[in-house]
């Protein structure tokens, strides 16, 4: 907290003021950070390439800002942005035609192969089609339903 107090040109104290701990400090950034991601339009909608484009803007947050997959593993960050980023991603699996348990299933694999290609630093091109075969399971067992 005095390191950012100092960048910011004030006392410890002084931020204290504002926020209340060094977790708020954590929320805060990271729910800036959730809220910079760019979300897909849900109007015409095609699940997959939607999916795609979550994941790679997911894989980029968290290459831009490598502290907070390590952040989230040690206490949950969830906030406005976030929560606005998950519901998102819940329709955009719903779009696909999985049942709302289901779909939770998806975008929580999604969530976690981003991080994890991004903690990797995988290629993209090696993400995609990783992504794209995690898709052709999700996609295999709907037409299995059918």
């Amino acid at each position: 907290m005095r390191r950012l107090g100092s960048r910011l040109g004030i006392t410890a104290a002084a931020l204290y003021w504002h926020i209340k701990s060094r977790h708020d400090v954590l929320l805060l950034a990271a729910d800036t950070v959730w809220g910079q991601i760019p979300l897909p339009a849900l109007d015409g909608l095609e699940w997959r390439p939607a999916l795609l484009a979550v994941a790679d803007n997911l894989r980029s947050m968290f290459l831009r800002h490598p502290w907070m997959p390590a952040a989230m593993t040690i206490q949950p960050l969830d906030g406005p942005a976030r929560d606005r980023h998950d519901e998102h991603l819940l329709a955009v699996c719903e779009a696909s035609g999985l049942t709302r348990r289901d779909a939770e299933q998806a975008a929580q694999s999604v969530v976690t192969f981003a991080i994890g290609a991004a903690l990797a630093a995988a290629p993209r091109p090696y993400v995609s089609f990783g992504l794209r075969s995690l898709l052709d399971g999700v996609e295999a067992g709907l037409a299995a339903r059918i």
